[in-house]
Protein backbone atom coordinates (compact mmCIF):
# COMPACT_ATOMS: atom_id res chain seq x y z
CA UNK A 1 0.00 0.00 0.00
CA UNK A 2 1.04 3.80 -0.05
CA UNK A 3 2.69 5.29 2.27
CA UNK A 4 1.91 8.70 1.99
CA UNK A 5 -1.47 9.75 0.27
CA UNK A 6 -2.56 13.34 -0.70
CA UNK A 7 -5.16 13.79 -3.17
CA UNK A 8 -7.92 16.16 -3.79
CA UNK A 9 -6.86 19.90 -2.20
CA UNK A 10 -5.59 23.16 -3.52
CA UNK A 11 -2.61 24.65 -1.91
CA UNK A 12 -2.30 28.50 -1.95
CA UNK A 13 0.49 30.57 -1.78
CA UNK A 14 0.50 34.47 -1.25
CA UNK A 15 4.12 34.93 -1.60
CA UNK A 16 6.36 35.89 -3.89
CA UNK A 17 7.66 32.28 -5.43
CA UNK A 18 8.32 31.57 -1.95
CA UNK A 19 7.62 28.21 0.30
CA UNK A 20 7.86 24.75 -0.86
CA UNK A 21 3.34 23.31 -1.44
CA UNK A 22 4.50 19.37 -0.48
CA UNK A 23 7.71 17.86 0.86
CA UNK A 24 8.07 14.18 0.82
CA UNK A 25 11.45 12.79 3.03
CA UNK A 26 12.30 9.19 3.06
CA UNK A 27 15.24 9.14 4.04
CA UNK A 28 14.62 7.54 7.47
CA UNK A 29 13.74 4.21 5.37
CA UNK A 30 17.29 4.04 4.09
CA UNK A 31 19.61 0.86 6.17
CA UNK A 32 23.31 0.81 4.68
CA UNK A 33 22.51 3.96 2.58
CA UNK A 34 20.09 2.10 0.47
CA UNK A 35 16.06 2.62 0.86
CA UNK A 36 14.51 -0.69 2.02
CA UNK A 37 12.34 -2.33 1.37
CA UNK A 38 12.53 -2.04 -2.21
CA UNK A 39 9.41 -2.85 -3.85
CA UNK A 40 6.58 -1.07 -1.73
CA UNK A 41 4.91 1.96 -3.03
CA UNK A 42 5.86 5.28 -1.05
CA UNK A 43 3.33 7.62 -1.86
CA UNK A 44 0.60 8.84 -4.10
CA UNK A 45 0.49 12.68 -5.10
CA UNK A 46 -3.32 13.08 -7.23
CA UNK A 47 -5.39 15.78 -7.88
CA UNK A 48 -3.71 18.40 -6.11
CA UNK A 49 -3.70 22.48 -7.62
CA UNK A 50 -0.90 24.06 -6.56
CA UNK A 51 -1.21 28.25 -7.18
CA UNK A 52 -0.87 32.07 -6.46
CA UNK A 53 -3.56 33.11 -4.39
CA UNK A 54 -4.04 35.86 -7.35
CA UNK A 55 -2.13 35.45 -10.59
CA UNK A 56 0.94 33.57 -11.95
CA UNK A 57 2.39 37.51 -12.37
CA UNK A 58 1.04 38.61 -8.97
CA UNK A 59 2.00 35.21 -6.32
CA UNK A 60 2.77 32.19 -6.10
CA UNK A 61 5.15 28.89 -4.78
CA UNK A 62 9.02 28.31 -5.48
CA UNK A 63 8.65 25.07 -5.47
CA UNK A 64 5.74 22.86 -5.77
CA UNK A 65 6.29 19.29 -5.09
CA UNK A 66 10.07 17.85 -3.63
CA UNK A 67 10.94 14.00 -3.00
CA UNK A 68 13.36 13.07 -1.14
CA UNK A 69 14.32 9.41 -1.02
CA UNK A 70 11.24 8.37 -2.19
CA UNK A 71 11.02 5.16 -4.85
CA UNK A 72 8.14 3.70 -6.28
CA UNK A 73 5.89 6.56 -6.06
CA UNK A 74 3.58 8.57 -8.36
CA UNK A 75 2.37 11.95 -8.87
CA UNK A 76 -0.97 11.94 -11.02
CA UNK A 77 -3.43 14.74 -11.74
CA UNK A 78 -1.25 17.86 -10.36
CA UNK A 79 -1.93 21.46 -11.45
CA UNK A 80 1.15 23.84 -11.15
CA UNK A 81 0.61 27.68 -11.58
CA UNK A 82 3.89 28.70 -11.26
CA UNK A 83 4.90 32.45 -11.20
CA UNK A 84 7.02 34.67 -13.12
CA UNK A 85 8.39 39.12 -12.77
CA UNK A 86 7.17 41.46 -15.33
CA UNK A 87 7.22 39.04 -17.91
CA UNK A 88 6.26 35.32 -18.66
CA UNK A 89 9.97 34.76 -19.67
CA UNK A 90 11.19 36.08 -16.38
CA UNK A 91 9.89 32.50 -14.39
CA UNK A 92 10.53 32.98 -10.86
CA UNK A 93 9.33 29.64 -9.63
CA UNK A 94 12.21 27.20 -9.11
CA UNK A 95 10.35 23.68 -9.95
CA UNK A 96 7.32 21.79 -10.27
CA UNK A 97 8.01 18.00 -9.38
CA UNK A 98 11.49 17.96 -7.93
CA UNK A 99 12.93 14.27 -7.18
CA UNK A 100 15.99 13.16 -5.80
CA UNK A 101 17.94 11.14 -3.38
CA UNK A 102 21.20 9.67 -1.70
CA UNK A 103 19.54 6.36 -1.69
CA UNK A 104 19.17 5.02 -4.44
CA UNK A 105 15.61 5.73 -4.89
CA UNK A 106 13.95 4.00 -8.34
CA UNK A 107 10.40 4.42 -10.28
CA UNK A 108 8.51 7.89 -9.99
CA UNK A 109 5.65 8.30 -12.57
CA UNK A 110 4.80 11.48 -13.71
CA UNK A 111 1.43 11.72 -15.58
CA UNK A 112 -1.55 13.57 -16.23
CA UNK A 113 -0.10 16.84 -14.91
CA UNK A 114 0.03 20.81 -16.30
CA UNK A 115 2.63 22.82 -15.21
CA UNK A 116 3.18 26.92 -15.66
CA UNK A 117 5.74 29.45 -15.41
CA UNK A 118 8.08 27.31 -13.35
CA UNK A 119 12.43 26.81 -14.12
CA UNK A 120 12.59 23.39 -14.12
CA UNK A 121 9.55 21.50 -14.43
CA UNK A 122 10.26 17.51 -13.85
CA UNK A 123 13.55 17.72 -12.12
CA UNK A 124 15.01 14.42 -11.56
CA UNK A 125 18.69 14.19 -9.64
CA UNK A 126 20.31 10.72 -9.23
CA UNK A 127 16.64 8.35 -9.78
CA UNK A 128 16.43 5.51 -11.24
CA UNK A 129 13.41 4.80 -13.81
CA UNK A 130 11.55 8.13 -14.32
CA UNK A 131 8.46 8.61 -15.99
CA UNK A 132 6.77 11.21 -17.31
CA UNK A 133 3.75 10.76 -19.31
CA UNK A 134 0.50 12.69 -21.06
CA UNK A 135 2.03 15.44 -18.98
CA UNK A 136 0.79 19.32 -20.69
CA UNK A 137 3.92 21.99 -19.48
CA UNK A 138 3.83 25.56 -21.16
CA UNK A 139 5.94 28.33 -20.83
CA UNK A 140 8.59 26.53 -18.47
CA UNK A 141 12.17 26.94 -18.74
CA UNK A 142 13.05 23.19 -18.89
CA UNK A 143 10.14 20.90 -19.21
CA UNK A 144 12.57 17.24 -18.19
CA UNK A 145 16.08 17.85 -16.40
CA UNK A 146 17.69 14.44 -15.87
CA UNK A 147 21.18 14.30 -14.12
CA UNK A 148 23.01 12.34 -11.89
CA UNK A 149 26.39 11.83 -10.14
CA UNK A 150 26.84 8.90 -12.12
CA UNK A 151 24.96 6.63 -15.26
CA UNK A 152 21.61 6.48 -14.39
CA UNK A 153 19.05 4.09 -16.40
CA UNK A 154 15.79 5.10 -17.66
CA UNK A 155 13.92 7.88 -18.95
CA UNK A 156 10.40 7.84 -20.54
CA UNK A 157 8.98 10.87 -21.67
CA UNK A 158 6.07 9.96 -23.65
CA UNK A 159 2.75 11.21 -25.10
CA UNK A 160 3.51 14.74 -23.58
CA UNK A 161 3.78 18.58 -24.71
CA UNK A 162 6.47 20.83 -23.89
CA UNK A 163 6.32 24.16 -24.87
CA UNK A 164 10.02 25.90 -23.19
CA UNK A 165 12.44 29.01 -22.95
CA UNK A 166 15.59 27.20 -23.20
CA UNK A 167 15.02 23.41 -22.90
CA UNK A 168 12.24 21.17 -23.76
CA UNK A 169 14.43 17.65 -22.43
CA UNK A 170 17.49 18.19 -20.99
CA UNK A 171 19.63 15.16 -20.07
CA UNK A 172 22.89 14.22 -18.21
CA UNK A 173 24.67 10.43 -17.39
CA UNK A 174 21.50 9.25 -19.01
CA UNK A 175 21.31 5.51 -20.39
CA UNK A 176 18.38 3.71 -21.92
CA UNK A 177 16.35 6.79 -22.13
CA UNK A 178 13.19 6.49 -24.65
CA UNK A 179 11.90 10.03 -25.87
CA UNK A 180 8.37 9.05 -27.72
CA UNK A 181 5.51 10.41 -29.18
CA UNK A 182 5.95 14.26 -27.85
CA UNK A 183 4.69 17.91 -29.19
CA UNK A 184 8.34 19.47 -28.18
CA UNK A 185 7.55 23.75 -28.98
CA UNK A 186 10.14 26.44 -28.70
CA UNK A 187 8.15 29.53 -27.05
CA UNK A 188 7.52 32.16 -29.03
CA UNK A 189 8.06 34.61 -26.98
CA UNK A 190 11.68 33.31 -25.68
CA UNK A 191 14.34 35.88 -25.46
CA UNK A 192 17.69 33.33 -26.37
CA UNK A 193 18.61 30.22 -28.29
CA UNK A 194 16.28 27.43 -27.83
CA UNK A 195 17.02 23.41 -27.59
CA UNK A 196 14.67 21.03 -28.31
CA UNK A 197 15.85 18.05 -27.14
CA UNK A 198 19.84 17.81 -25.18
CA UNK A 199 21.58 14.80 -24.34
CA UNK A 200 24.99 16.31 -22.45
CA UNK A 201 27.89 14.06 -20.92
CA UNK A 202 27.86 9.95 -20.97
CA UNK A 203 24.55 9.59 -22.67
CA UNK A 204 23.57 6.06 -23.96
CA UNK A 205 21.77 3.70 -25.75
CA UNK A 206 18.35 6.80 -25.78
CA UNK A 207 15.76 6.35 -28.80
CA UNK A 208 14.19 9.44 -29.80
CA UNK A 209 11.40 8.21 -32.02
CA UNK A 210 7.62 9.91 -33.49
CA UNK A 211 8.24 13.15 -32.12
CA UNK A 212 6.92 16.87 -33.60
CA UNK A 213 9.45 19.51 -33.38
CA UNK A 214 8.01 22.61 -33.55
CA UNK A 215 10.16 26.12 -33.82
CA UNK A 216 8.00 30.00 -33.09
CA UNK A 217 10.69 31.42 -31.92
CA UNK A 218 12.52 34.27 -33.31
CA UNK A 219 15.49 33.24 -31.94
CA UNK A 220 18.14 30.06 -32.53
CA UNK A 221 16.44 26.34 -32.31
CA UNK A 222 18.10 23.19 -31.97
CA UNK A 223 16.39 19.87 -32.37
CA UNK A 224 18.47 17.51 -31.37
CA UNK A 225 21.91 18.06 -29.61
CA UNK A 226 24.11 15.56 -28.96
CA UNK A 227 26.68 17.42 -27.21
CA UNK A 228 28.12 15.53 -24.61
CA UNK A 229 31.41 13.27 -24.34
CA UNK A 230 31.15 10.04 -24.39
CA UNK A 231 28.00 9.64 -25.64
CA UNK A 232 27.37 6.53 -27.90
CA UNK A 233 24.75 4.48 -29.83
CA UNK A 234 22.05 6.96 -29.46
CA UNK A 235 19.46 6.65 -32.29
Amino acid sequence: SYFTHISDITLLQSGVAVGTAISYDGSGQKVTGTIQNRTSNRFLFENIHMRGTTSVSTNGWNKHIVVNNGMNGIVDGCVVEGNYLTTPDAVQSASAFHYYGDGSPVAILTKNCYAYYVQDTVLADSIEGVFVDKCNFVAVNRGVKFTATGAEPQLLVTNSHISAFQYCITAEQLTNGQIQNNLLYARNDAVASVTLIYFGTNCDYCHVTNNTFKDQSTQTVVGIDIAGTSCQYNK
